[in-house]
Formats: C-alpha cells, structure tokens, sequence
C-alpha cells in the first residue's frame, strides 16, 4: 500500500507539518486509490490504476460519472462491511498503541524508581 501511495501520489514529498493534516490526507489518498481499484476491477480490468487516476484527475466530467458509478453500484452492505473493517483496524491500531504506551510507562516509572 505504502509504494502505491508514493508512486500515484508522491506521498513521501509532502511537506505537510501538521500530524492530523498529514493523516486525512492520508486516508483521503487510500479512499482514491481503493475506488480506482475498484473501478478498475468491475469496469476496466486492463487498465493501470496510474491512467485510471490521471484520467479522472485531469477530465471532471470523467470524474463525475466515476464518482456517480460507485454511488449507483455500491451497495449499503459493501458500504457497511468496507466500515466495518475500516473501524476493526482503527482497533487494532489503538490497542498496539495502548500496549507501547502501556510498556513506555512501565519501563520510565522502573527508570525513575532506581535510586
């Protein structure tokens, strides 16, 4: 995922300072390249997702009727599962970072107990 996101969007050369900037535009990058991919499995599976996304980036008319596309097709159960993984990542993410929180904190109230 991460060579996708810096090949299609040069994601490494952003300079964006601000952590929660950084992170929307993050997910706003994956939500694009998961329709393409999408749109690339359903409508045109000979087509590289870089010209899929040039396409649309380039021609708003041909954006529109993308978009339009996944809001006819897209099903209330595939919006629903795709939110359902989305969230069960989110925690996973949390409990990892509770469990190196946690262990920092262990570990720094060791340090300052050792006299």
């Amino acid at each position: 995922m991460h060579w996708l996101l810096d090949v299609h969007f040069q994601e490494d050369k952003t300079k964006v300072l601000d952590m929660n900037v950084q992170k929307n535009l993050n997910i706003m990058r994956k939500i694009a390249l998961n329709l393409a991919r999408l749109y690339k499995e359903r409508y045109e599976p000979r087509k590289a997702i870089s010209g899929i996304l040039k396409r649309n980036m380039y021609d708003l008319n041909n954006l529109a009727s993308f978009i339009l596309n996944f809001i006819a097709v897209i099903s209330v159960t595939e919006l629903l599962q795709n939110l359902i993984d989305v969230a069960r990542r989110l925690e996973s993410i949390v409990k990892e970072k509770k469990m190196r929180y946690n262990s920092f904190m262990k570990n720094r109230r060791a340090r300052e107990s050792v006299p």
